[in-house]
């Protein structure tokens, strides 16, 4: 059961992975970044620029709306969560 899991799992997610890495290539490429850090994965940084830190650009490349955007629309009672041109 736990392998038909994991299978499923990764047979959804995946797919999403991919966007993410082709928009983060895509930015990276276009901006001439020579790397790009995960910090999900647990990378210690002792310490980074916040002006550095490009998800924004990478959720705004995928059609995704900012995280502070759509909890602002959810308090507000308007609950859409379509993308944001």
């Amino acid at each position: 059961m736990k392998a038909i899991f994991s299978r499923k799992r990764q047979e959804l997610i995946k797919p999403i992975q991919d966007k993410v890495y082709n928009a983060v290539q895509k930015i990276s490429t276009q901006r001439g970044y020579d790397f790009v850090l995960d910090k999900s994965e647990g990378i210690t940084i002792i310490f980074a620029d916040p002006k550095l830190d490009k998800s924004e650009d990478v959720l705004k490349e995928l059609g995704v709306r900012r995280l502070k955007q759509v909890v602002k629309e959810i308090l507000r009672g308007n609950g859409s969560t379509q993308k944001q041109s």
